[in-house]
């Protein structure tokens, strides 16, 4: 990833900008990555994320993203006690010397906490739609059933009754295909 406003991009000319930036060749690198780590025992946690051998389990996030708290320490990291999240960043004021998070927060709908859950189950590669249906009081199969059509066709996903399975190259789009999804939801 470029972020315009790093030293790094300033750095570079615009032919090597446009290589990097060049879809096909970070599909390349992205199958490198998975081919070359896969015979190694890594594999995927969620979209971004392999892990060799279970050496991570990854509680927190299992917490997080299942209703729990979790206190989040440093700048730029994101956390939430109950349905209060906040988000650490260099340009808001700490709350004090002592405690070293940002006063700047906001209390979300129950509802957020379920678009949330199911959000990491897809960023995990597989989710049922049906217990997410039953609480979003949505039948979400038929919300989603267009996009879904055009997903698997394309071939990123695989749809078994209420479960979506990402295909290795739903893998990589990952993180658009459930943009459009939780779109569907949130009219965005």
């Amino acid at each position: 990833m470029l972020h315009e406003k790093t030293p790094l991009y300033r750095h570079l000319d615009d032919e090597t900008k446009a290589r990097m930036l060049n879809l096909n060749r970070e599909k390349e690198l992205f199958d490198m990555i998975l081919d070359g780590l896969a015979p190694h025992g890594y594999k995927m946690l969620e979209l971004t994320k392999l892990v060799k051998g279970g050496r991570d389990r990854y509680d927190y996030m299992e917490i997080r993203h299942s209703g729990g708290s979790c206190i989040a320490l440093g700048h730029g990291a994101g956390g939430n006690i109950e349905n209060y999240f906040y988000h650490n960043s260099d340009s808001v004021p700490d709350i004090s010397e002592n405690v070293r998070i940002c006063s700047r927060g906001r209390v979300l709908l129950p509802e957020y906490r379920v678009l949330d859950s199911l959000i990491y189950a897809l960023q995990k590669g597989c989710a049922h739609l049906a217990p997410y249906s039953e609480r979003l009081g949505v039948d979400l199969l038929s919300l989603f059933g267009e996009k879904l059509s055009r997903f698997s066709a394309a071939g990123y996903v695989h749809v078994d009754g209420d479960e979506i399975t990402l295909t290795r190259d739903g893998v990589f789009f990952g993180n658009n295909i459930i943009s459009e999804l939780i779109g569907c939801i949130t009219g965005s």
